[in-house]
């Protein structure tokens, strides 16, 4: 994908008429973004419609906001984009990333559970990340307090993604703001927004992975 076709792609997907699907349907009618940005605006008149497209500064503004904040833009299509990702139709056309983008492209796990886990869960949990690291898998989780938090923390050294329901410049909850920062530099910050979004659906954290495992306040598995 050319930077011409990266520049479109924000454009078509920061419209709010276009969404992920309707994205995919204008790809495929009209091969890559930058032809569905000439032509979508009078296919959707000739429909009755009036489709304003983001304008081409105003994408320009958002990369140029993203990169002096360290955040890549990885694009539906676009080389540095998830492969897994691809197979579901919905996939997210736009995501923000801060940190080691090499992470995306290896075999994943996700390890997720409850905020208030006892302290003999969130040992256990940092236990088991380290573990599955030491076997080259990444471990993804959500940036909780918690098991979250456990699950990054034993994986640091082995390679670790967190994937935030927020905004990326968002740091929820204030107490992770050490984990946070730790994973923009030796792991991975991921998310569906930019700028002060505080909430927002997380289906990242298993849509793009092997398998999920979900530690409640005790010990036992849940799969």
């Amino acid at each position: 994908m050319n930077d011409e076709d990266k520049l479109n792609a924000i454009r078509l997907i920061s419209t709010p008429q276009i969404g992920p699907i309707t994205y995919s349907l204008l790809i495929a009618r009209f091969g890559s973004p930058t032809q569905a940005v000439l032509r979508a605006p009078e296919l959707a008149k000739r429909r009755g419609r009036t489709l304003r497209l983001l304008s081409k500064q105003e994408a320009l503004s958002l990369q140029k906001r993203a990169a002096d904040a360290g955040i890549t833009l990885l694009i539906k299509g676009a080389e540095d984009y998830a492969q897994r990702l691809l197979t579901f139709d919905d996939a997210p056309v736009l995501l923000y990333a801060k940190g080691h983008l090499s992470l995306l492209q290896k075999n994943m796990l996700a390890i997720v559970g409850a905020r208030n886990a006892s302290l003999n869960a969130m040992t256990l949990t940092s236990q088991w990340a380290k573990d599955i690291g030491k076997e080259g898998i990444v471990v993804v989780s959500g940036l909780a307090r918690g098991i979250d938090r456990a699950a990054h923390i034993g994986s640091l050294t082995t390679g670790t993604i967190g994937i935030s329901g927020c905004g990326i410049d968002v740091v929820y909850p204030q107490e992770n703001q050490d984990l946070y920062d730790e994973l923009s530099l030796s792991g991975l910050n991921q998310g569906l927004f930019y700028v002060k979004r505080r909430s927002a659906p997380n289906p990242l954290l298993v849509n793009s992975l092997l398998a999920t495992v979900l530690l409640p306040h005790s010990h036992k598995l849940y799969w």
